[in-house]
Formats: structure tokens, C-alpha cells, sequence
């Protein structure tokens, strides 16, 4: 989420954790996290930003995306399918994810930070699948 608000609506990764650290807390996601703490925004920025930057561009793929069942531990990407909005657009299954999160990846090259107006995701440290 944090990705994706900074890469759509140009603001800083430190507005955007803020954004992040309420919508995750609203009403609509209350149930699902039930006695949970509201991470700080600066707590996403310190712990969360800097572990998950490198794949942050899938995460941000997936949310294009529904998986028909349940996760458990495991998600199968295979069975992976379009946001009504985007069917069509967008390929289904694996190769879809991994394609629109390499977009993604290369589109974040040109989002430059606010501070430091470095890119937004590092494109030699970002984690990619490569198709032989």
C-alpha cells in the first residue's frame, strides 16, 4: 500500500505512511484486525519500508489481483485473476503477476523520492524473476 500511494498520488513515503497507518485501521478492515496495535507511521517507515521495499512492486501487483482461495500459507499465483477493473488488461496467473510487477518495477524508476530524489525502488537491490 505504501508504494502504491507514492507511486500514484506523488506524495512522500512519510505522508504516505501516515495514509497507510489509518486506512489500515479503519472501519472496514476492524474485524480482520481485531487487538492488533496501529503501527505508527514512523514504525513503517523504520521497520517495514526499508525490509519489504525490495518486492514492494509485487505487493503492488497483487492488488490487481484476487486469488480464488483461501491462502493459508501458501498463494497460488497460478490461480491468480484480474480486479474486475482490470480484466483484460492485465494477464492472469503467474506470468501476469511477475509482468505487471516488473511494469511496475520499471515505472518506479522515474518516481523519485522527495528527500533524497533517489528512486522510489532501487532497481539493483529489487528482487525480479527471471524468465530463461
Amino acid at each position: 500500500m505504501l508504494f502504491l500511494h507514492v507511486f500514484y498520488n506523488a506524495v512522500s513515503l512519510s505522508n504516505a505512511a501516515k495514509v497507510v497507518s489509518e486506512k489500515l485501521y479503519d472501519t472496514a478492515h476492524s474485524e480482520a484486525l481485531d487487538g492488533m496495535l496501529k503501527p505508527a507511521p514512523e514504525n513503517i517507515m523504520k521497520n517495514y519500508w526499508p525490509r519489504f521495499q525490495h518486492v514492494a512492486h509485487f505487493w503492488a501487483a497483487m492488488h490487481f489481483y484476487v486469488l480464488p482461495e483461501p491462502t493459508d500459507s501458501i498463494i497460488r499465483l497460478d490461480k491468480a485473476g484480474p480486479t474486475p477493473e482490470m480484466d483484460g488488461k492485465i494477464l492472469p496467473g503467474w506470468r501476469g503477476v511477475v509482468d505487471f510487477a516488473h511494469d511496475f518495477l520499471k515505472r518506479a524508476a522515474d518516481v523519485k523520492r522527495y528527500k533524497t530524489h533517489k528512486p522510489l525502488l532501487d532497481q539493483e537491490t529489487a528482487f525480479r524473476v527471471i524468465f530463461g
